[in-house]
């Protein structure tokens, strides 16, 4: 996957997990996402009222 300081194109795997995994030990599968360099981009748009299809559907835009 990336590591610290890798540059990232659309479409590009982030991380791997097994939602499975996650619902049988009783947590959420919710995903957090923190931009922390949200002052270098001028725009910035979260995507949101939708089911998004993994590798498909861009759920946030700067």
């Amino acid at each position: 996957m990336v590591h610290t300081g890798d540059e990232v194109k659309a479409g590009t795997p982030l991380l791997t997990f097994s939602r499975a995994k996650i619902k049988a030990a009783g947590h959420s599968d919710v995903t957090v996402c923190v931009i922390t360099n949200k002052n270098d981009v001028e725009t910035f748009a979260f995507h949101t009222g939708m089911t998004g299809k993994a590798g498909e559907t861009v759920i946030a835009s700067f």
